[in-house]
């Protein structure tokens, strides 16, 4: 079994290291993906689109997995990233994840492009602040402080533009969220993701805010190893 994982607005693949934790995936079969721009990827231009980021990736797992089963996992944005680069392995690639497990975000056919059209730094940093905002080690260093707020930025812009496919996928899907998310909000609205991914299994709530997944680490790896093992049944 092979895991993707897709990072939120502004993240880096490394904030998912601990997923590696999981022992019943080898590591090298947990690919964190980077988006272009950042980390290991920083030398290449940033995405033009959400979609553009989907596209590439989809052909890029489809390489990755082979005739391997594979979950795919996404946080945040990476959850609409996730979503639609399932959409584009059933469509072009005749792949389908065993398990999609979305994380912290509303469903599509909810998505309001207009919450992300922020006019000043300001109003961008109040925003993240409601999310959880940076660690202190990152605000005390002003230059990567700069650095993570641009990429937020630019990763923002990116869903201000975004326009759902609202296709419907047939992996088997979870959903997660913390139960203080303000990215989400009604929590209520998880279920219809079950209009783009029909086969939903599970809406699970833990404990915690946007970033629950490190509050509850220990649940939350608990919670990804019994998904990806098959574990959730509808």
């Amino acid at each position: 079994m092979k895991l993707i994982c897709f990072p939120h607005a502004g993240g880096f693949a490394f904030y998912f290291n601990f997923i590696k934790r999981i022992e019943t995936l080898d590591k090298e079969d947990v690919f964190l993906y980077e988006y272009p721009g950042r980390g290991y990827r920083a030398r290449e231009p940033g995405a033009k689109s959400l979609m553009d980021i989907a596209q590439k990736a989809a052909a890029h797992i489809a390489d990755f997995v082979g005739d391997e089963s594979f979950c795919i996992f996404g946080h945040s944005m990476g959850a609409f990233v996730a979503y639609e680069t399932e959409v584009i392995l059933e469509a072009e690639h005749g792949k389908q994840a065993t398990r999609l497990i979305l994380s912290g975000q509303h469903p599509p056919v909810c998505f309001q492009p207009r919450r992300y059209g922020f006019d000043s730094e300001e109003e961008l940093n109040h925003y993240l602040m409601h999310l959880g905002g940076f660690p202190e080690e990152v605000k005390r260093n002003l230059e990567m402080f700069h650095t993570l707020f641009v990429l937020c930025w630019e990763d923002i812009r990116l869903l201000e533009q975004y326009r759902p496919t609202c296709d419907v996928v047939q992996a088997e899907t979870v959903v997660l969220c913390g139960d203080d998310d303000a990215e989400v909000r009604d929590l209520e609205k998880l279920i219809q993701w079950r209009e783009t991914t029909p086969n939903l299994l599970e809406v699970k709530v833990f404990p915690g805010a946007h970033f629950y997944m490190r509050e509850q680490e220990a649940d939350f790896l608990c919670y990804i190893q019994q998904t990806i093992e098959g574990e959730k049944t509808v």
